[in-house]
């Protein structure tokens, strides 16, 4: 089963206001191994924090069943993020999700999320592009 190419250029509703806390920033460097955690001192987020929103604006992806994806054959395989400045504790930020491309090779499907996070006065704070691969049954 082929993940659904009528997708390319879906975009989910933007999420709902999420507030950054100091907590959060705290827990992510703890949960990242980060022993002298910098960022929670100043409370900016590690430049790495922003998956974590990000994955929370995949769930609806991962449960739309209009994708058509196995999510028990997927694997990451790409992550990238380009900032215009640090999430920072205090931030009310919300996540738009848009499946940006969609490519079947050798029978693994490689779908292409592009999330956008914003701030409270609608700026863009970071884009995200992650790459998931649904691998072929036959693998």
């Amino acid at each position: 089963m082929a993940a659904n190419l009528e997708m390319i250029g879906f975009e989910y509703p933007a999420s709902d206001p999420l507030q950054i806390t100091v907590k959060d920033i705290q827990n992510f460097c703890l949960a990242i191994g980060d022993t002298v955690p910098e960022y929670a001192k100043v409370l900016a987020a590690p430049p790495t924090y922003a998956i974590a929103l990000v994955m929370q604006a995949m769930t609806h992806a991962m449960n739309d069943a209009r994708l058509n994806l196995n999510y028990a054959r997927v694997v990451h395989a790409e992550q990238r993020f380009e900032h215009t400045r640090s999430l920072v504790s205090g931030d009310l930020i919300t996540v738009t999700l848009t499946i940006s491309d969609i490519k079947n090779r050798m029978g693994n499907d490689f779908v292409t999320f592009v999330a956008r996070i914003s701030d409270a006065k609608e700026k863009l704070v970071t884009t995200s592009t992650s790459v998931l691969v649904a691998r072929s049954e036959q693998q």
